[in-house]
């Protein structure tokens, strides 16, 4: 994606770093990627524990600890936070950004109007096997028939 200059962001869940499973980034990788123009570091929380299912006290922990770690190791502000699973509402939204977040990302596949909430914003997944065809339907917002089937985080 650097050769062709594209910008992306990946999230990090916290409690994986210092994991020697290959499947999962290390702390040595995340340090080389913060360093790249074309890579922003978002958190994905501290354990990938849903947040909906936790108390104020544990979303606190979750958003913070995470926020806090990453920054301290890449030397560079974290503002974004993708939330576990997807899965969020409007009072867990408020705590992303009671935590310093300037936005964060659900898995509701839809696309976003330009008034909303930036702690709420849907995305889209494209995948590996999609097609130009699918990828093109997905970028445009014509692409959401997943989306009748999942919790929608603005109710």
């Amino acid at each position: 994606m650097k050769n062709k200059k594209i910008f992306w962001t990946i999230y990090i869940t916290t409690v994986f770093l210092k994991t020697n499973n290959k499947n999962y980034i290390n702390t040595n990788h995340l340090i080389e990627l913060s360093k790249s123009n074309y890579v922003s570091i978002g958190s994905h929380g501290k354990s990938h524990t849903s947040l909906l299912n936790l108390d104020i006290k544990d979303i606190k922990k979750e958003l913070e600890y995470s926020k806090k770690l990453l920054e301290d190791l890449i030397g560079k502000e974290v503002n974004s936070f993708s939330y576990p699973n997807g899965s969020c509402d409007k009072r867990v939204a408020l705590y992303v950004a009671k935590a310093g977040y300037d936005f964060a990302v659900n898995s509701y596949p839809y696309f976003n109007q330009g008034s909303a909430n930036p702690y709420l914003l849907n995305r889209q997944s494209v995948i590996s096997y999609d097609d130009i065809k699918s990828f093109n339907l997905k970028i445009t917002g014509k692409f959401d028939w997943t989306r009748i089937k999942m919790h929608n985080p603005h109710l």
